[in-house]
């Protein structure tokens, strides 16, 4: 079970190295001592992360063998003298050289792994490296006395508090075995010293640069890797932040575009589309979208000439929606019925739409195969935009991957209604930042005695959260300084990542809605309650969303890893900072979750910088998580405003009420909901001075 892979890793086994990815060979190469010669576990981390591997057997390392290729290793070449290898000259030839540097420098990464005393191996890696402004230290061991391992001075911890920030981070204790060392100048970088009271003081055993577009790392020992060693320490972490490291172009654009990165995976426009789009958009400005008092919009089309309009209008639509039906034939049975009410409006002289029997036949949830186009055509109103009912089209593709059918199918997260898509194309009511379609928005005759359609789907736009979420965290990623770990740097420039990342939070997320003591039916019913209940439900759901994202990643699927980061940054950033204030369950939801994550020093703030303690973050989580498990546990035992109330009471724990909060601090309520309700203040919990700061700082 795993998701769409990105990043090529070629292991190049023609230049005699002493390691290779293939436990297989490593068996043949030396039988007595195979976990000596293989790196095959590092190798398998990374195959159940975000890279694809593959090994260069034969021929020259020239620009063919490169070009299906974006992180070339070379694993210590070493003269067969010294160790059992892979076979060949350990020496790059002078054309090869020159492939490796242009390759780097349009983008690729390299890693370079060498060892203590790098001369007499034969290899001339400095040729190479020398492009790039690292040189190997030719007869060197680094020792240390004061930071040896079991006694053994040339077996040392090194000075990871110090090291480069953009690899070390995450990392609390890497151990070398008799390494080398090497020398930096001219923008390279030492990324990992050893301690001052080593010989040589200090010394680079990790070195990194950037070469036009591309990103090279050289590190002084290879046992670290080796089958035997990368489990000890932090040792594999260090491993995957450099694959991480080495998969970020420098060049990367800062803006996402979602749309772009996902066109692949969706197929063609239907050829009527073009002309449905274009005559809705027309019939959208007709509407009367004067709304009675306190009332909603209702959606009819009032006075002589917008009704000709329409009729006229509708004339040209009837043949293209029957066209869109044929070349959707899944939804033959919607568009029929769609042209159907279209038609009952007509005839009934424009009054409030009804578009209930076109929507009983939407069921997207129940044909979900990745790739698969939807389209929905009817009066409704696009939540966060305008509350006007107007006639919509929007048209979207299924973004159902195998990985996460396998998810919702057998790890007990099933969720028939979920429909995870990605959004194609759309009239302008979509011109906002409405990411759903929910049956909800789909404008029905209310009248008394009349039930509203049940709501069979919820389609969530993951590619426009994706990209939503990308364009504010890399922005606050820059403005705070952030200090985010390599895997997130990757993850944040990829938006096909991002988009499935998104399509598992909203999956899970929506799953553990019905979980617990106050089930999702009291939300709704549209029960009227104060808004902080909305936010501590979205809170409580994410909090349960990430503690399942631990179990997964605990049963081998890392990807689930991106799921907790879009939690918290979308939470503790986005949501804080966009949207009306008033009412805004949403923004008091991050808010809370700020506080909760600083109070416990999860989240710091340090000379304008947001630091994030990485190691601190899952237990903050499930701190809270065990928090709201026991303010949810009482509440059906207690009258409605009482619980209402406590949970007012933990949110002004956390977070200081308005001042012109008309809530008593003394605990003393009127006797029904009501009355209570009256004393709700649209912005109860404002912004704190980080949010006010943020937000000057990200418009």
């Amino acid at each position: 079970m795993q998701p769409r892979h990105s990043v090529r890793v070629v292991f190049d086994e023609t230049h005699s190295e002493s390691w290779t990815s293939s436990a297989e060979l490593a068996q043949r190469i030396n039988p007595d001592n195979a976990s000596n010669t293989s790196c095959a576990r590092a190798a398998r981390a990374l195959a159940s992360r975000d890279f694809v591997l593959s090994r260069h057997t034969t021929g020259p390392l020239d620009v063919a063998a490169l070009t299906a290729c974006d992180i070339l290793v070379l694993f210590h070449p070493c003269d067969p003298q010294w160790e059992r290898t892979t076979g060949g000259s350990p020496t790059l030839g002078a054309e090869e050289i020159q492939a490796i540097c242009s390759f780097v420098a349009g983008g690729g990464g390299l890693l370079v792994v060498t060892e203590h005393e790098n001369a007499k191996y034969g290899n001339n890696l400095n040729a190479l490296l020398e492009h790039f402004h690292i040189q190997l230290d030719p007869n060197g061991t680094v020792a240390d006395d004061r930071h040896a391992v079991a006694g053994t001075h040339t077996w040392i911890t090194l000075d990871v508090a110090n090291g480069l920030p953009e690899v070390m981070e995450g990392i609390r204790e890497v151990a070398v075995y008799r390494a080398g060392f090497c020398k930096v100048g001219n923008g390279a970088m030492a990324a990992l010293r050893s301690f001052a009271s080593s010989r040589p003081k200090a010394a680079c055993l990790v070195a990194t640069a950037r070469h036009s577009r591309g990103r090279v790392a050289v590190v002084t020992d290879s046992d670290v890797f080796g089958d035997e060693c990368v489990g000890n320490h932090d040792n594999l972490r260090l491993w995957l932040n450099l694959f991480y490291f080495l998969s970020v172009r420098s060049d990367a654009g800062a803006e996402p575009d979602s749309a772009a990165a996902a066109a692949a995976r969706r197929p063609a426009m239907p050829e009527a589309w073009p002309r449905v789009k274009e005559l809705v958009d027309r019939l959208r400005p007709l509407h009367d979208h004067r709304r009675a008092p306190d009332g909603p919009a209702t959606g009819r089309i009032d006075g002589a000439p917008q009704r000709e309009a329409a009729g006229a209008i509708v004339d040209e639509l009837v043949p293209s929606l029957q066209a869109l039906g044929q070349e959707l034939p899944h939804q033959a049975d919607y568009f029929t019925a769609v042209v159907e009410d279209f038609g009952r409006w007509r005839t009934a002289s424009w009054p409030v739409p009804d578009f209930a029997r076109s929507l009983a036949r939407l069921h997207p949830e129940h044909s979900r195969p990745d790739g698969l186009q939807y389209a929905c055509v009817a009066p409704m109103y696009t939540q966060n935009a305008s509350k006007d009912v107007r006639c919509e089209a929007v048209l979207f593709t299924i973004n159902w991957p195998a990985w996460l059918a396998e998810i919702e199918a057998t790890r007990e997260l099933d969720n028939p209604a979920f429909v995870p898509a990605l959004f194609v194309d759309h009239t302008q009511g979509y011109v906002s930042e409405c990411a759903v379609l929910f049956p909800e928005q789909v404008s029905v005759e209310r009248t008394k005695g009349k039930a509203r359609p049940p709501g069979a789907f919820g389609a969530i736009f993951c590619d426009r959260e994706a990209a939503r979420f990308r364009r504010v965290v890399l922005r606050a990623v820059e403005r705070l300084q952030i200090n985010v770990l390599p895997d997130l740097a990757y993850f944040l420039q990829q938006p096909e990542l991002v988009t499935d990342a998104f399509a598992a939070w909203d999956l899970i997320h929506d799953r553990c809605h019905p979980k617990g003591p106050m089930p999702l039916a009291e939300y709704m019913e549209r029960h009227p309650q104060p808004y902080w209940n909305y936010g501590l439900e979205e809170l409580r759901v994410d909090l349960r969303t990430y503690d399942i994202s631990l179990e997964l990643e605990k049963k081998d699927f890392p990807f689930a890893r991106y799921i907790r980061w879009c939690i918290l940054f979308d939470r503790i950033i986005r949501f804080p900072i966009t949207g009306p204030r008033d009412r805004n369950f949403d923004s008091l939801a991050g808010q809370i979750l700020f506080s909760w994550l600083y109070g416990r020093k999860a989240i710091d703030l340090e000379e304008g910088r947001l630091l994030v303690r990485w190691n601190e973050l899952d237990a903050a989580f499930r701190g809270l998580l065990d928090k709201m498990d026991e303010l949810y546990r009482f509440g059906p035992t207690q009258p409605e405003h009482v619980s209402w109330a406590k949970r007012h009471d933990f949110i002004a724990s956390q977070l200081d009420p308005n001042p012109a909060s008309r809530w008593p601090k003394d605990g003393r309520l009127p006797e029904t909901s009501v009355e209570v309700l009256k004393l709700v203040h649209p912005d109860e919990f404002p912004l704190s001075n980080f949010y006010d700061l943020l937000k000057r700082k990200m418009a």
